[in-house]
């Protein structure tokens, strides 16, 4: 999937988890506990089975990624993800 500058999921969940594999550019994965972390090229990311989060590029550059997702639809939930919280204010 590629993301441009400033481009984001929606929060979701995955039923047995995630894994991210981040095949160029940067980005960032969000839980909604606030916990951001950066993930660039060679990166992978995981999310357990039932972790509600996002991810997308950052707010300069594009990120393309690969995703594992087992188990089960995509539980997407109706709220977007804020300004503040993508941008960690």
């Amino acid at each position: 999937m590629l993301f441009e500058p400033g481009a984001r999921t929606d929060w979701h969940t995955h039923p047995d988890g995630q894994v991210l594999f981040v095949c160029s550019g940067v980005g960032k994965v969000q839980t909604d506990d606030g916990k951001t972390v950066q993930v660039s090229a060679a990166d992978v990311a995981y999310s357990p089975a039932g972790e509600k989060h996002w991810h997308g590029a950052s707010e300069t550059g594009y990120l393309m990624h690969l995703s594992h997702t087992t188990g089960g639809a995509t539980e997407w939930f109706p709220e977007k993800v804020s300004d503040q919280d993508y941008l960690g204010d």
